[in-house]
């Protein structure tokens, strides 16, 4: 696949460029991030989760929020005008940046790319009714690269249209299965989500090829680009995007949520959120909506922040412009210049970090015990690194590379501020680790990065692997998972002591247990208990006897827990309380009160003790 992304990613023009200016210019922008702590220097390694504002797009926000602010569009009034012109300009220079058309292909939607896509799949599956008929006759094609906000809003349509969900899984190169991918999709699926860049490993996803194949089945693509966008050049045309989406907070810019759709299917889409700005007129039985994107940009927008961004495509320019020597003090002002210039930028990014991946590959596979999940080709992937060492967890690993543990210094010489846990990528954490709850901790690097701070990371690396790398697994140092045994406890309580059964907070439940179900469990329990039939899952049937053995099962487990070896008594105690903290009558009693006391009353063994049913033990064992 290396020679298929150096194709589409690599340099095009073959003049030797000065590769320096990336990290020097970037740097140059961000004095405020290189500071010390404790004596010690931080060196960020958390650019895919966000990065640090350019003190140029800081300026530029602060400027307009302070002595230029005002509406956009509809004000007649000269600032508002302005307001306008640069609003609308900023959408220009981003389709420029990604190779889009500028009129009507680039949205700038909430916050984030979460925001976005949420807006964009919401929206697509309420205007086609290919897409949303209701039929249950489709499916859903998910790569297990993705992260959960390019999934989790097509479950929620697969659930209320009835698809199935079918999902890609990984080839030892960490990306996307493109023979599974095909066999997959078929001419009834619906949607195709991938990750152009994984935000775990770094893998750079054959997005073209994964759009051919769906096109040829009629099928849309949905890409989310989060990843791709700080660290590839990218032409959305180059590879036949339907749908692809950025955030600009993770590009050394503000908190837009940037959306690329293709014109003819964005033209046809009515939004998910509408309101001011979204219709173009407005009759008491009705009203047409407004050309895109404003039909898609509901209420005011950050208006600041989007300006903030064209300002961050200004900085891309000129940092193309002195990569390839051209730069004489003044900004390329034509649109072919800047596509031109920011091209030459990113292709000089993508130069830069790969020497830096380079450099972290060779050093990280030298050390003992360290496992690094990714590709070792620096081609194949962006600088960014998810490893573990030895046993213990992610968490832990992160605050010792951080240098600070249990109220400890570490005696580590630099602080290395990384992320660890799943990188909400659930998924794909248990398809490469196999103990999804520990995660990984993750080092992701940036153009602003240089090789003098990849000599610190491997320092901090090697120090923790040679002195902790034999520390066992601790969750309790996992701030997460404390936070998600809190959670299962208090919807277990609900459940279970709760006077009416509540199917969907049993589905949450199941969910909350992956880790610990078997497949025989690990089922999506749908609201139906009571009557009918459950579908295949898995390839095996779940019958609504099946499904109630299982609660009976998960409510005597609970029952167990409370009653704190008790019996009967302790359980009467525990449901007490609830109803008292729930304003619920003393004599109100849960849905399972009948089985519980069947089986504290005689569900005993010959010697008196307790027959845990196996799934019971189970929910009872791991979490509590």
């Amino acid at each position: 696949m290396s020679s298929n992304l150096e194709a589409l990613y690599g340099r095009t023009d073959p003049k030797k460029y000065n590769i320096d200016v990336v990290p020097d210019m970037a740097r140059s922008e961000l004095s405020g991030k290189l500071n010390y702590t404790n004596g010690r220097p931080n060196i960020y390694c958390d650019h895919t989760a966000t990065t640090p504002m350019l003190e140029r797009v800081q300026r530029t926000v602060a400027e307009f929020n302070t002595t230029e602010k005002a509406n956009v569009h509809r004000g007649v009034y000269e600032l508002s005008q302005k307001a306008s012109d640069r609003y609308d300009r900023a959408h220009e220079k981003v389709a420029d940046l990604f190779g889009a058309d500028p009129r009507g292909e680039i949205l700038f939607v909430g916050q984030n790319a979460t925001a976005a896509l949420n807006q964009i799949v919401h929206s697509l599956f309420k205007y086609d009714k290919g897409h949303g008929n209701g039929s249950g006759r489709g499916n859903i094609v998910l790569s297990k690269i993705n992260h959960s906000s390019n999934v989790m809003p097509l479950m929620d349509e697969a659930q209320r249209h009835g698809y199935e969900l079918r999902w890609v899984g990984i080839t030892p190169s960490y990306g996307t299965d493109l023979d599974q991918a095909e066999r997959l999709i078929d001419d009834n699926t619906k949607v195709v989500a991938v990750t152009h860049v994984s935000n775990v490993t770094g893998a750079i996803d054959d997005i073209r090829t994964i759009n051919r194949m769906a096109h040829e089945k009629g099928s849309l693509v949905i890409v989310d680009g989060v990843q791709a966008a700080p660290h590839l050049p990218v032409n959305v045309k180059e590879l036949d995007c339907d749908v692809w989406f950025a955030s600009a907070h993770k590009m050394f810019g503000p908190n837009v949520g940037i959306a690329y759709g293709r014109k003819n299917l964005l033209k046809r889409m009515s939004p998910a959120d509408i309101g001011g700005g979204t219709p173009m007129h407005i009759e008491s039985d009705g009203y047409f909506l407004a050309p895109v994107p404003d039909r898609f940009e509901a209420g005011t927008p950050d208006i600041g922040n989007a300006i903030g961004l064209g300002a961050l495509t200004d900085f891309l320019v000129e940092m193309g412009q002195r990569i390839a020597g051209d730069y004489k003090g003044r900004l390329a002002e034509s649109r072919a210049d800047r596509r031109k210039y920011m091209k030459i930028a990113m292709e000089g990014v993508r130069e830069h970090e790969m020497a830096l991946s380079e450099q972290m590959i060779r050093g990280l596979e030298s050390i003992p015990g360290l496992k690094l999940y990714g590709s070792r080709n620096p081609k194949d992937r962006v600088p960014t690194f998810s490893i573990n060492i030895g046993e213990m967890h992610s968490d832990q690993l992160a605050m010792l590379l951080d240098g600070k543990y249990e109220g400890k210094i570490i005696p580590v010489r630099y602080r290395i501020q990384g992320r660890s846990g799943c990188h909400c990528a659930y998924p794909l954490l248990k398809e490469i680790t196999g103990e999804n709850i520990r995660g990984t901790a993750r080092l992701s690097l940036g153009m602003d990065t240089t090789k003098d701070d990849v000599e610190k990371i491997l320092d901090n690396v090697n120090f923790v692997a040679k002195n902790y790398g034999s520390m066992k697994r601790d969750d309790s140092k996992s701030r997460k998972l404390a936070a998600l045994k809190s959670d299962f406890e208090q919807r277990a309580t609900e459940l279970f002591l709760s006077p009416k059964l509540n199917p969907q907070l049993y589905r949450e439940i199941l969910s909350l247990q992956d880790e610990v179900l078997t497949d025989k469990y690990n089922v999506n329990v749908r609201p139906i208990i009571g009557g009918g039939k459950l579908p295949d899952v898995n390839g095996r049937k779940f019958s609504d006897r099946k499904m109630r053995k299982m609660l009976s099962e998960s409510a005597i487990g609970f029952a167990e827990h409370v009653s704190n070896g008790s019996g009967f008594r302790g359980f009467k105690e525990a449901l007490l309380e609830y109803n008292r903290e729930n304003d619920l009558s003393s004599y109100e009693k849960p849905w399972c009160y009948k089985t519980v006391e069947r089986h504290f009353r005689r569900d005993k063994g010959k010697d008196g003790s307790v027959r845990h049913p196996k799934f019971a033990e189970k929910i009872a064992g791991w979490f509590f």
